[in-house]
């Protein structure tokens, strides 16, 4: 396996399905039955990037351009472990144009303040918002541990 920065393994919490309006709202990022392979963050981590799998975008009038969110260890988003930030949704060509993505890279250090030992992983949060209507996404968040 490759290592990034002296860190030896890596992988992913997700979130499931999650529905994006134009307020800020709180979604858990840890393991989700329904993604595979996906599981929490470990107590010592780089948070490398976040992607977002969008469907069910509106393909006329208002439509999403871009998603803005921060990650944080609580739910009220009152510990946040990143700088907001807004990335552009690139869509899908043709057909199926309510679909889309959009990419951040984070690259911060994560240091659980409550740690749950070598075999457990910790939940954080994103919290995030659309420039305009709704859409339904795939969250993951990439780390390296």
């Amino acid at each position: 396996m490759s290592t990034y920065n002296g860190w030896s393994r890596s992988g992913f919490a997700a979130a499931n399905a999650i529905s994006l309006t134009t307020s800020y709202t709180a979604f858990v990022l840890e393991e989700v039955a329904a993604v595979k392979r996906s599981q929490g963050v470990p107590d010592d981590a780089h948070l490398y990037d976040i992607l977002f799998e969008l469907s069910a975008m509106a393909t006329s009038g208002s439509t999403p351009t871009s998603v803005s969110f921060y990650i944080a260890r609580d739910a009220a988003g009152t510990k946040p472990l990143t700088q907001v930030q807004t990335a552009n949704i690139v869509k899908a060509l043709g057909a199926a144009a309510a679909t889309g993505g959009a990419q951040a890279r984070l690259e911060v250090d994560f240091h659980s303040t409550l740690p749950v030992g070598g075999n457990a992983f910790n939940s954080l949060y994103l919290i995030a918002k659309l420039d305009a209507a709704t859409a339904t996404s795939q969250v993951y968040l990439n780390w390296w541990g």
